[in-house]
C-alpha cells in the first residue's frame, strides 16, 4: 500500500507537522487520515475508511481541517466555492 501525503509546510521534509494521508486499502476502499509524527509515514490521530464514491467529500473536510490548523490566513474564496465539473447542470 502506498500513501499520499498532503501538507502546508513551506520547507522540504516532514518532521512533526500535521498532514493529511490518503491510502487505498487492500479491499479497494479509501483511507483518509490526519496526524503527525514520524512513526512510519506518520501517526494518524483520526482516520476514516470510505468507499471511493464517498472519498472526495471526506478528503476535502480533512484538507479544510489541515488548512485551519496550520495556516494563519483564512481559506481563499476560490477554494471555498462548491466544485462544479464540466457537463454538470450547475456549470456554465
Amino acid at each position: 500500500m502506498h500513501d499520499i501525503l498532503f501538507s502546508t509546510i513551506d520547507h522540504p521534509g516532514l518532521k512533526n507537522e500535521l498532514r493529511v494521508k490518503v491510502s487505498i486499502t487492500k479491499d479497494w476502499k479509501i483511507e483518509i487520515g490526519c496526524g503527525n509524527g514520524m512513526e512510519g509515514i506518520g501517526m494518524t490521530v483520526q482516520a476514516h475508511t470510505v468507499l471511493p464514491a464517498d472519498a472526495f467529500p471526506m478528503f476535502t473536510r480533512y484538507l479544510q481541517h489541515l488548512w485551519t490548523e496550520t495556516v494563519a490566513e483564512p481559506i481563499p474564496e476560490i477554494l471555498r466555492r462548491p466544485l462544479t465539473l464540466p457537463g454538470t447542470p450547475s456549470s456554465p
